[in-house]
């Protein structure tokens, strides 16, 4: 009885256009896509303390244009797909960007995800904003595969990010990137912070890339024990040394 009266509070304040107790919405079974589930959410508060969770059965979901999330309350929201083997949880973006997070919000994880495509950005973190990126995400085929800027921050620890062919995991315009354990391979440049901007990277590993580590227009990289294969430049400027207009690369 006691749980048929929370299933029933839930479902009420849901449909009354509010969430009061931890909710989870199922995509494909309830809603066709990752965008439609959010759209749910639109104009829905949720309430302190409260967690909706997106969870995306495993599959192939073929996308044509973007993910945009901004509800107000996104820091109490998570999108969770395979968190064993995402590989089986794949979000195709088809000449698009892929996810959006902009205008200060904050969104609270996502995870088990494989996130392809042919756009410039695989995800793209905008304008004041926010997020915690699982260790079981994985960012493959876009120009830029994680792209933090303008007075942004994003926790990318233990992401991997593959065949982005301008640059894997980036930090710009006043924000910060922590990247800590995360594995980029055949990429332009590695990770990088541009533009008064700093990553912290420590334990990464890095293969394959142009640039393995970048720092350029007074930022900072703290990139203590990385792992570094196959790059043509490790460290761009050189490590423990100033250069690329007033910007610097700790290694020690």
């Amino acid at each position: 009885m006691k749980k048929l009266l929370i299933l029933a509070l839930t479902l009420t304040s849901s449909c009354l256009g509010y969430f009061r107790e931890d909710a989870t919405l199922l995509v494909p079974s309830e809603y066709p896509s990752l965008q439609a589930a959010l759209n749910e959410l639109d104009e829905k508060p949720i309430s302190r303390e409260v967690t909706v969770t997106i969870q995306i059965a495993d599959g192939t979901y073929n996308l044509g244009e973007p993910v945009i999330i901004n509800h107000p309350n996104a820091s109490q929201i998570q999108i969770v797909g395979n968190q064993t083997d995402p590989s089986l949880c794949k979000l195709v973006f088809n000449s698009s960007n892929g996810i959006e997070i902009s205008d200060s919000t904050s969104l609270a994880l996502i995870d088990g995800i494989e996130i392809e495509g042919n756009g410039t950005y695989g995800v793209l973190v905008n304008r004041s904003s926010s997020l915690t990126l699982g260790e079981n995400v994985v960012v493959k085929n876009f120009n830029h595969g994680v792209f933090v800027a303008n007075s942004s921050n994003a926790d990318c620890a233990g992401v991997s990010v593959q065949n982005a062919s301008s640059v894997g995991i980036t930090s710009s315009s006043g924000s910060h990137v922590k990247a800590t354990s995360a594995i980029v391979s055949n990429c332009g440049i590695g990770i990088s912070a541009n533009m008064n901007s700093s990553v912290h990277c420590d334990s990464a590993t890095i293969s394959s890339c142009t640039t393995a580590s970048h720092a350029a227009n007074g930022s900072f990289a703290h990139a203590l024990s990385l792992s570094l294969s196959s790059n043509t430049t490790d460290y761009s400027p050189s490590a423990n040394s100033v250069g690329n207009w007033q910007s610097y690369i700790r290694t020690l």
